[in-house]
């Protein structure tokens, strides 16, 4: 048998803080990442999740627009590819979308040419 698993600690969990910490640092530096490769990944489906009002959902949906808005200002040389086969997990739903975007990122870093848009 595999090490039993860690318990987890309440004060183990430093989530709001980092978030917190994140967010600061974000106003105080809005282009952290300077004029490095960004490929920002977005999931091209979005179902409303049950008991969600649709006031509710048009919100969500708004602020998840801003959210990815705010990502791609993490760099001068970013862009956004919303892949419309797949939800929240574009990793298992589909990999060939992440590999091709780390090819271009590393590409990009290798070359010095910006991502192309």
């Amino acid at each position: 048998m595999g090490a039993p698993a860690k318990e987890q600690k309440q004060e183990d969990d430093f989530s709001a803080e980092e978030f917190q910490q994140i967010y600061l640092d974000r106003k105080s530096n809005p282009q952290a990442l300077g004029h490095r490769p960004l490929v920002v990944l977005g999931a091209g489906k979005r179902t409303k999740p049950p008991g969600t009002s649709d006031a509710m959902w048009d919100q969500l949906k708004k602020d998840r627009d801003e959210n990815i808005k705010d990502l791609l200002g993490l760099s001068t040389n970013s862009k956004l590819v919303i892949d419309a086969s797949s939800g929240h997990s574009i990793h298992v739903e589909d990999p060939q979308t992440v590999v091709k975007a780390i090819e271009e990122v590393i590409e990009s870093v290798r070359t010095g040419v910006p991502l192309k848009p």
